[in-house]
């Protein structure tokens, strides 16, 4: 997880400087089923106020959609991790 964290705030996507909705796709070991998958969606919706999350076992990821005005990056990776899971290297959605 530090690993996770200090390379997302020395790549400067931890916090972005404008306040914006952003889009994430996380690759989360663990998320292997829909049992798995709906626990994380859970976890991440009521440990983080993001304005969506969607957990795919085929993929093993989860997307999530959070304003930069009240959520960081680094929360939602400590959501996952939270979860039982362990997240990847996040991938910023254009």
């Amino acid at each position: 997880m530090r690993t996770v964290l200090c390379t997302l705030f020395a790549l400067g996507i931890a916090a972005p400087a404008l306040a914006e909705d952003v889009q994430y796709v996380i690759p989360a070991l663990g998320v292997s089923c829909n049992g798995s998958a709906a626990h994380a969606e859970r976890v991440v919706k009521q440990s983080v106020p993001v304005k969506s999350v969607e957990a795919d076992a085929s993929s093993h990821s989860v997307t999530t959609t959070f304003d930069t005005d009240t959520v960081t990056l680094a929360s939602v990776v400590a959501s996952l991790e939270e979860a039982g899971l362990e997240p990847g290297e996040p991938q910023l959605i254009d």
